[in-house]
């Protein structure tokens, strides 16, 4: 049986598939058995130092004072499956490992098991070896050496929680918000804000504070602000756009609010492009007008956000961005396509919780599949609405806690926001390190992959400062595991996957060759920190 401290729900599968490849295994430990029997550091053992790091490289004839020939002739000693299959459940932590060598493959796919063979070589990859001087806590690396020879190790094999736990802490502490910077840059926000929800008062419309800033998992810099100007609707038809399960085309029955007849098109159907045109027309106007220094961002094809660029009050300071989401707050029903999203809630945070959850609206935006001219039952793509759950994210993410005492001042701390973080910031790093390439992923990624793992890890205790280390490498995993598979279900539409129409195999395969490399290498995009 895989330990509780195994990563993720997987433990038994990747256990399962090293009892099955012994052979592989025991192949590489006659190779490793040269490179001597060294203590890893959480066996208490002094970790080796590289050539790079001012060390003397060991012997190629000796390991550990002892003979190649008498090493390989212990390693090579049968195992049964027996005993394999206990091996495999606490394996002893591994040291990183250089980015010109290979560790043995674990993921489940057939075409990994394949590959066993191949990739438990040391060296199979041979690239340039590393002439950076490392650490102890950041060892030597080689990024570009071979990154797609660098697949993620097992989740039975334990990084040194107390090491991982220090680079993580340092990392949290190094992307913290001063209180300073956040209250200047809310001021001045709220006062653009006020502005434009005074001239749109007409239309009836409310302001909804939503993104990570209001969520408090904002990283780095306040200078990101997202918020829906949402108009109420009762007397509404909604129907699903196609088999497209999170979009609706939306119909006006008899009296419905007069300010709705605005953005009708084709008599009865409500038109999300006209609404987005129209308000996006109306902040034009207002900005014109004002005296705030802010100016309209081009319009995005596809994108439901009017963008404005807003001067930053703080000197150097860069351009604060603020979207602003037209949409729609629907009072009824949550559509029968959340029913399974809404049952993980009942494990994790309770159905007293859940039956509050969904006593809230729900929220239409103006997002389109495609280009927007895909006509289904005489509607155009571009004309339709999708679901928005950001106002049950939102407060998931405030009480994210089995007791309701959690993070609270007198609660137990928990550190579920302090891994999206990580999680945020490490997506952030590798985008900045290849735009081109990862442009089209996104924090929602991890923002539900999080949630997908609170999900499975619901207690409280599990997302402990001592397990920060263990559940930040489940959700790289499990993030790995999504664009393996082309899949990443919206939490509260399981049928909706994210990935689908925003991501190619391409790009997906990109940033999991980059996240394993992070992943095999104890992160050393974080090094520079």
């Amino acid at each position: 049986m895989a330990s509780k401290n195994a990563i993720g729900n997987r433990e038994e599968d990747f256990s399962k598939n090293k009892v099955k490849n012994v052979a592989a295994t025991n192949k590489a430990a006659k190779k490793n058995a040269a490179g001597g029997r060294a203590k890893s550091p959480a066996a208490g053992g002094k970790r080796a130092k590289s050539p790079a790091a001012g060390g003397t490289r060991p012997k190629s004839a000796v390991a550990g004072g002892r003979k190649v020939g008498a090493a390989s002739k212990a390693s090579s000693r049968a195992k049964s499956p027996g005993e394999a299959g206990r091996r495999a459940t606490s394996p002893p932590p591994p040291a990183p490992i250089p980015a010109n060598e290979a560790a043995p493959r674990v993921s489940g796919t057939s075409q990994d098991r394949a590959t066993n063979s191949d990739s438990t070589r040391r060296g199979s990859c041979r690239g340039r070896p590393s002439t950076r001087q490392g650490s102890a806590e950041f060892p030597n690396v080689e990024e570009e050496a071979c990154p797609e020879r660098a697949p993620p190790p097992s989740p039975d094999i334990q990084v040194p929680a107390e090491d991982l736990n220090r680079i993580l802490l340092k990392v949290l502490d190094s992307i913290k918000i001063r209180q300073t910077d956040k209250s200047e840059a809310s001021k001045q926000v709220n006062d653009l804000m006020k502005e434009i929800l005074s001239q749109l008062k007409e239309l009836g419309v409310s302001q909804q504070n939503t993104g990570s800033y209001y969520e408090f998992v904002k990283i780095s810099e306040a200078n990101e602000f997202d918020f829906m100007l949402t108009m109420p609707v009762d007397r509404v038809k909604l129907e699903t756009f196609g088999e497209e399960v999170a979009f609706y085309h939306v119909s006006l029955k008899r009296n419905a609010k007069k300010e709705l007849e605005n953005f009708v098109v084709d008599e009865t159907t409500l038109s999300a492009n006209l609404m987005l045109t129209e308000f996006r027309k109306e902040i034009k106007k207002i900005l014109r007008k004002s005296k705030v220094d802010a100016h309209l961002q081009r319009k995005k094809p596809g994108c439901p956000a009017i963008t404005l660029s807003l001067k930053n009050a703080k000197e150097n300071g860069k351009d604060i961005e603020v979207d602003i989401v037209p949409g729609l707050e629907v009072h009824s029903s949550w559509p029968p396509a959340t029913n399974e999203g809404f049952k993980k809630i009942d494990t994790w945070l309770g159905t007293k919780v859940k039956r509050t959850l969904k006593q809230e609206p729900f929220y239409l935006v103006p997002k389109y599949v495609g280009d927007g001219t895909t006509k289904r039952n005489g509607v155009l793509a571009k004309d339709v609405w999708r679901i928005s759950s950001s106002n049950i994210e939102k407060k998931i993410l405030k009480e994210h806690g089995q007791t309701r005492t959690c993070c609270e001042a007198h609660g137990v701390k928990c550190y579920r926001k302090q891994c999206l973080k990580l999680l945020k910031y490490l997506l952030q790093k590798l985008k900045e390190k290849h735009p081109r390439e990862l442009s089209k992923f996104s924090s929602y990624f991890m923002k539900t992959t999080l949630l997908h793992v609170c999900a499975k890890q619901p207690e409280d205790a599990q997302w402990s400062l001592n397990n920060l280390s263990q559940r930040f490498l489940q959700l790289v995993t499990d993030l790995i595991e999504y664009l393996r598979s082309g899949n990443l279900p919206h939490f509260f539409i399981p049928e909706c996957n994210l990935l689908e129409t925003i991501t190619t195999q391409a790009n997906r395969a990109f940033l999991i060759t980059k996240l394993e490399y992070e992943l095999n290498n104890w992160f050393p995009i974080f090094k520079p920190l």
